[in-house]
């Protein structure tokens, strides 16, 4: 009886535990500008985590600003920290690889 008391007791602070740590992905209202995937948890698609220009700012959008070769002076440059992002979408890996791909 005890046994079974300890089990229940601890299936159930595992389902609040994931459940307080799980934050829903809403879809994207318009076109996705960042598909994010690989070992994430937290996915709005099949596979991936999909972010229009919208869900982006509704997160916070910090600045910097640099210099850098291709400009003179400093640049400025706008958006959403790496890490809220890989917070976010329950990221489990190592490795980040970025791939750019642009339609104009």
């Amino acid at each position: 009886m005890l046994f079974k008391r300890i089990a229940i007791n601890l299936i159930l602070i595992c389902m609040v535990a994931s459940g307080a740590a799980a934050q829903t992905l809403s879809k994207p209202a318009n076109k996705p500008i960042l598909v994010i995937s690989g070992s994430i948890t937290n996915k709005n698609n099949e596979k991936t985590a999909e972010f229009d220009r919208e869900m982006l700012i509704a997160l916070g959008l910090q600045t910097v600003e640099t210099t850098n070769p291709w400009y003179d002076g400093k640049t400025r440059f706008e958006g959403v920290h790496l890490d809220q992002l890989m917070k976010l979408v329950g990221a489990k890996g190592t490795t980040i690889s970025l791939w750019l791909s642009m339609t104009m």
